[in-house]
């Protein structure tokens, strides 16, 4: 046949056919490939139009060729360059069919094609291997040598192998070695053609274990076709119904249970000999029906069991077992515990009975005592408020008990079935597990730990004691578990209250060493004042020496105020009650306000006319709460004036009255935002200028302090740019009798004192000096002891009409030395002591130390006078 004859073959030919010349770009590869001729199969099996192809390159035919994952034009190019000869099966993602195509290059850079369509045949295959990998039963092909050479995957999963692993394989090599034999004579009847059927043995699986395997098998030729089972739990679920009917067996011979058989047809009723025994009878004194059965019935219960046994025919119970009393020959009665079942036929009724009769008797009343011993267990740890419970030897709650589960809202069978250590958290998770084991080896074990939830934290104690059981051996534990968060909880507050007393008693002591460090040499200051105030100083001098004496009472101010504060830090604050006229509110008010002013404002007060003219309270806080709030106004206010207002806040009674304060200021004001803090200490509301007067930012924290201690109120009234006003309010006594203070303000208004001799105890030496000057500018006689061992050698009998102790002095101090002087006379001049300590109750202390009276430094020539008045010196 010529060429000619050849080519006209192909175009008629019924697979497809096409001839192509090759593409290259510059560098010589493969680049696109246009078709010179094709036959009308090509058409058919591709859709290409015969007519478009020639002259177009395969990329303007199909454009979508380029994104192919397959690279037909590289693949194409590379047999047309080497003139060779390929085959393959491909699909073709622009066409979206499968081909199987022939490719032949005759000259370089030419090559024909002829394929043919095979999708159809590859859907079946596709299909046949679906079905196979995803069938349930065990599926393979195998060969008479005994390889695995295809498996699908549902060996996978009852071996565990993968497929991978399997194919290939010789399955002789995963068989168990009790199962070659009868294996290998199954592969050989498959070898000589033969069915294998119902065939059964043993694999293992990749984890060591066996499974058992039932085989269907058929040969062709030298391969075989497979369908397997893994009946492993029908074998196992065989061999126990074995083992059942085994026991069953020996039961009905060997047990001590009765047993009988009611045929409901014809009503007879089988009684076993020992079913009989049970009741006292011999085999031969009772007859087989179900009258004797139900005449034995406790007259009590005979009717629930007839009720219960026809609901159980009837269908309405699914299992048929119950406990009920029967008649024994004795007269007495035993516990029965009766299990039965019913067969029904076809049509479903029931024609058949069987079971067995139990005597319970000890264990009922042992189940009863042990319900009633439970009763008053759970009754008994219910009131508890721990909780109690046990666990097994692998630490999961057996039992939980306690009312401290239902405090926590939980039940018991949130714990039951559960690991402890699970149950308990992570937080202590390795404290919880190294206890339990400890308590699992023999051991009592107590350890406390504790639960921190997003907001609280729980202290809790665990008591673990072993269980064991009737060998000795450990079998479980039982815990307590007690909640100590109160207990915990005292004794860390407890611990706080004490590092906060020490905290504040270290602040008290230092303030009081700071105190006598700072009054002693203010004493001197305030003493030099004085003293240069008395020699008729020029008028620039005054005013150096007002400005020298504001700064030192300022800082005595200070001194005062941040010890008032530590007294009511501490609680030693202590009110002292007495008699005084209301109008020395007002005028001691003004006299403060005319010490401080250094300002162009004013200060006015106004008294309501209903106000007693005589209270009963603490003058001295009270002053102070009334002079801490002047200069808090005086302290912000620039010009204009401060207003001292007192009235009657509710109306007077004979023997008290609620009075209203009011200090109101021209000021800048305070925000509401900001009036919250403005009791709290150090807090300032204004950043201004206070240089005209510092304080300490804890003038209104004392005022709010003491007027609460005095059982009143304190409140602010004020907006931004409009002044302040702070009111508060205090109930106060009306005394019955003002002859004392009627006796006090004569004594005031007495004849100037008498000189007197004062012996000056005192071991500084400026204070020496400056208390000399002006005890001696009054007109005094003054000597001077350094310390109380000099004091004892000075001192004579009426030498002396008064003596003024200092406390601290090296040699001997001033406490010791007041006890020697009263061992060694027994009448002496008043003895007062001076000290820079100036703390609330230091006055009794001194004066239950033994001195008769006591003042604090620094002292002025006012303060010395109003001593002498007080003494009463002559």
């Amino acid at each position: 046949m010529n060429d000619i004859n050849y080519r006209k073959l192909l175009l008629s030919s019924p697979f497809g056919y096409a001839y192509h010349k090759v593409i290259f770009d510059d560098s010589g590869k493969p680049f696109d490939y246009t078709i010179i001729e094709a036959n009308e199969a090509y058409q058919e099996l591709t859709g290409l139009n015969i007519n478009d192809i020639q002259n177009n390159s395969i990329k303007q035919l199909l454009p979508e060729i380029v994104n192919d994952p397959f690279n037909w034009i590289e693949y194409f190019g590379d047999v047309a360059l080497n003139t060779g000869f390929k085959t393959l099966e491909q699909f073709s993602k622009p066409l979206n069919r499968w081909y199987q195509v022939y490719v032949i290059a005759p000259i370089k850079g030419f090559f024909a094609t002829l394929f043919i369509d095979i999708t159809n045949e590859k859907q079946k295959n596709q299909e046949l291997e679906d079905f196979f990998s995803v069938n349930l039963d065990l599926l393979c092909i195998a060969d008479t040598n005994g390889n695995f050479l295809k498996v699908n995957k549902e060996w996978e999963n009852i071996l565990g192998y993968p497929v991978e692993e399997l194919e290939h394989r010789k399955f002789l090599d995963f068989v168990h070695p009790d199962d070659l034999d009868k294996t290998l004579e199954a592969i050989q009847n498959l070898a000589l053609q033969k069915s294998v059927l119902n065939f059964i043995n043993r694999y293992r699986c990749k984890d060591g274990s066996y499974r058992f395997i039932e085989w269907r098998s058929k040969p062709y030729n030298e391969i075989i076709y497979a369908a397997a089972r893994d009946i492993s739990d029908r074998i196992c679920a065989e061999e126990q119904l074995q083992k059942l009917k085994e026991l069953y067996e020996f039961a009905i011979e060997g047990s001590n249970d009765g047993i009988w058989d009611w045929n409901l047809i014809t009503n007879e009723l089988f009684l076993s000999r020992r079913w009989k025994e049970m009741l006292g009878y011999d085999d031969n004194e009772l007859p087989n029906t179900y009258n004797t059965f139900d005449s034995l019935l406790h007259p009590d219960d005979r009717l629930r069991v007839n009720h219960y046994v026809k609901e159980y025919l009837d269908g309405k119970v699914e299992k048929y077992e119950m406990d009920f009393r029967m008649i024994h020959k004795d007269g007495s009665h035993r516990w029965i515990t009766s299990r039965g079942r019913a067969l029904w036929n076809l049509e479903g009724k029931p024609y058949r009975m069987s079971g067995v009769h139990t005597d319970n008797t000890q264990r009922i009343i042992y189940q009863q005592a042990l319900r009633d011993s439970e009763e008053r267990f759970r009754s008994l740890v219910g009131s508890l408020n721990d909780m109690i419970y046990t666990l097994d030897s692998k630490q999961v709650f057996t039992g939980v008990y306690g009312a401290w589960i239902e405090k926590k809202g939980l039940s018991p069978d949130y714990f039951i079935g559960k690991s402890a250590i699970d149950v308990f958290g992570e937080q202590d998770k390795l404290l919880h597990a190294e206890s339990n084991n400890k308590a699992l080896k023999g051991e009592i074990v107590t350890y406390d730990w504790n639960y921190a939830s997003y907001d609280h934290v729980y202290y809790y104690q665990t008591i673990l004691s072993p269980i064991y059981s009737s060998l000795g051996e450990v079998s479980g534990i039982s815990g307590t578990i007690r909640d100590i968060s109160a207990v915990i909880k005292t004794k860390l507050l407890e611990k706080e209250i004490e590092s906060t007393k020490n905290t504040l008693q270290f602040k008290q002591n230092f303030l009081a060493s700071m105190s006598h460090e700072i009054r002693t040499p203010l004493t001197g200051i305030l003493g030099t004042i004085n003293l240069l105030e008395n020699t008729n100083p020029s008028p620039s001098q005054i005013e150096h020496l007002d400005a020298l004496k504001n700064a030192s009472q300022n800082l005595k101010d200070i001194l005062d105020l941040v010890l008032d504060y530590s007294r009511i830090e501490t609680g030693k604050i202590k009110l002292d009650y007495s008699p005084f006229k209301t109008s020395d509110l007002t005028s001691g008010a003004q006299s403060l306000f005319n010490r401080i002013n250094q300002k162009s404002i004013r200060f006015n007060f106004s008294l309501d006319e209903q106000l007693p003219e005589f209270i009963l309270t603490d003058k001295k806080r009270l002053f102070q709460i009334i002079n801490n709030l002047i200069l808090n106004s005086y302290k912000y206010t620039s010009d204009g004036e401060i207003f001292l207002g007192i009235s009657l806040f509710e109306p007077k009674t004979q023997c008290s009255c609620t009075l209203l304060f009011e200090v109101k200021d021209t000021g800048p004001g305070i925000s509401y935002a900001k009036q919250t803090d403005i009791f709290i200490p150090f807090s300032e509301v204004h950043k201004i200028n206070t240089s005209n007067y510092e304080g300490t930012g804890l003038e209104l924290a004392i005022c709010k302090e003491l007027v609460e201690l005095m059982g009143g109120k304190i409140w602010i009234e004020s907006e931004s740019l409009k002044g302040t006003s702070f009111k508060f309010n205090l109930s106060v006594q009306i005394p019955k009798s003002v002859d004392s203070i009627c006796e006090t303000d004569v004594t005031n208004n007495a004849a100037p004192q008498k000189k007197i001799s004062i012996l000056l105890v005192e071991d500084q030496p400026i204070t020496q000096k400056i208390v000399r000057l002006m005890l001696s500018d009054m007109g005094h006689n003054v000597s001077i002891a350094s310390n109380g061992k000099e004091a004892l050698d000075l001192y004579k009998p009426g030498l002396f009409d008064l003596i003024l102790m200092d406390i601290q002095m090296p040699v001997m101090d001033g406490i010791t030395a007041t006890n020697a002087l009263k061992q060694s006379y027994p009448v002496l001049p008043p003895i007062v002591g001076l000290s820079a300590n100036a703390f609330e109750g230091d006055r009794k202390k001194y004066i239950s130390l033994g001195l008769d009276e006591f003042i604090t430094k620094p002292i002025s020539s006012e303060d010395f006078s109003k001593l002498i008045m007080r003494l009463n010196i002559h």
